[in-house]
């Protein structure tokens, strides 16, 4: 459970610089595509990159923890770790010590996301309860029609609710647009068409299905500001791409009256996916038709996300390399001057407790008669392991243990002792004993079984 913690904290952290580094992308490419239905399948194509590149990042080798200072006493002799000096080192040793922690606040938001979405849902259903079909046969046959000219398929029903203000589509293989109460008789034909027009194109884009996955990532990726800032783009391009369409058909001047009329009744409804409850939204939508050319972005939008790339991408390799050094170095007991004498392992742990490696210079530690050796670094077991087990690969083959007979051998390999090997190994055993020795002379966290499998040469 420890790695698993490790791996899945790591990836929430590996998630943020892939979203800001989409996000960038996503915004300069925006600049070159003038239509609204090309940046909105842009965006779609960057949040499914996204995706794709946090669970590549799940799946792939996630960093060893740090050691912290200290030692280790488990049936062998202690080891003495160096402490995390660089700042690398430190932020991977406090995201090693706090994953659990960060583990139950990201899952803790996804509580309270999951929380708000069946609120809405209930919202949804109530909703759905009060709601009457609409049988006026002049309003069904203009949605009849204009599927047609659409292209539009699926089946689409007509309802009437008292408990929204604004028009919505719900549904992805049978489609209900929802009306507020008053609307299609407080409408005129050519406003009411256009509402219309705008609700089909959402389901001709499958914007509902869309709108349900980029809920999923909001819940999952709360904490992720770069991501929710391209669903919200991506939402918003969503909208625009729907009013480009209608303008196509009906005078900009007509739509933006029907728009503003929806204003005016109070726009509140969050989960509609056509017009939502935001004022400013409403403004923009209105200015970019009068004002096609009009842009809100400020150039300092460039300079800040240049700046936000510099500064999350140069730390975005935290923890993929190892800090570890390639050999580590015994204390030499000769140099020390004091002599311990401890009859216990607890014994000796209490008094290594807030020892440094200097104090440990200058006193030996001795237990049943030998003194007790001390190792200053970081040891890269799995490195050392690996290494370990190509020369014992090639020694068996060597001394004819593992040949064309005998294809398969199993072997355990513990704190610097073969187990179970003698019968195997025989008059080698002492041999293997010392190859483990010298890759690991003590306790360095290393047990491992072993299938080795007849490989000529050695190969």
């Amino acid at each position: 459970m420890r790695g698993l913690e490790i791996i899945m904290t790591w990836t929430l952290i590996h998630s943020l610089w892939i979203a800001l580094g989409l996000w960038v992308l996503v915004n300069l490419l925006s600049f070159l595509l003038k239509k609204s239905k090309h940046r909105r399948v842009l965006k779609i194509w960057g949040i499914s990159i996204f995706l794709l590149l946090t669970i590549a990042t799940l799946f792939s080798k996630s960093p060893l923890p740090i050691a912290q200072q200290g030692f280790g006493l488990v049936e062998s002799q202690p080891v003495y770790f160096h402490s995390p000096t660089t700042l690398t080192e430190q932020v991977k040793l406090w995201v090693s010590d706090n994953s659990l922690l960060i583990n139950i606040i990201w899952l803790t938001g996804i509580g309270i996301g999951i929380v708000r979405f069946m609120t809405n849902r209930n919202r949804l259903h109530q909703c759905k309860a009060s709601a009457v079909e609409v049988n006026d046969d002049t309003t069904l046959g203009k949605v009849s029609e204009m599927r047609n000219t659409l292209n539009v398929s699926r089946s689409v029903k007509l309802m009437v609710s008292s408990l929204i203000n604004s028009p919505m589509t719900i549904g992805t293989l049978k489609p209900i647009i929802y009306f507020p109460t008053g609307l299609i008789s407080g409408f005129s034909s050519d406003e009411l068409d256009t509402i219309i027009r705008h609700e089909l194109m959402h389901i001709k884009h499958h914007d509902y299905l869309i709108n349900a996955i980029l809920v999923g990532l909001e819940t999952l990726f709360f904490f992720n500001p770069f991501l929710i800032m391209i669903i919200r783009d991506l939402r918003r391009e969503m909208e625009y791409a729907c009013d480009d369409e209608v303008i196509k058909v009906y005078d900009e001047l007509a739509y933006s009256r029907a728009l503003m009329r929806l204003q005016e009744i109070s726009i509140s409804n969050q989960v509609a996916l056509a017009a939502k409850g935001n004022n400013s939204e409403f403004k923009n939508r209105i200015e970019r038709m009068i004002y096609p050319k009009k842009t809100n972005i400020s150039p300092k939008v460039g300079i800040i996300t240049l700046l936000l790339t510099a500064t999350i991408i140069s730390s975005a390799f935290v923890g993929k390399a190892s800090v570890a050094p390639e050999s580590v170095e015994i204390i030499p007991q000769d140099t020390k001057q004091d002599t311990l004498k401890a009859e216990s392992w607890d014994e000796i742990k209490r008094y290594l407790a807030g020892k440094d490696s200097a104090q440990l210079a200058q006193v030996v530690i001795m237990k049943d008669g030998k003194p007790v050796k001390f190792i200053r670094g970081v040891n890269n077991a799995l490195a050392k392991s690996k290494k370990m087990m190509e020369e014992v690969q090639r020694e068996l083959v060597k001394d004819g243990i593992l040949n064309e007979n005998k294809t398969k051998i199993t072997l355990m390999f513990q704190y610097s002792d073969v187990l179970q090997g003698e019968r195997t190994l025989g008059k080698h055993y002492e041999k293997y004993k010392g190859i483990l020795n010298k890759y690991f002379p003590v306790y360095d966290s290393f047990a491992t079984t072993r299938v080795f499998r007849y490989k000529p040469n050695g190969n």
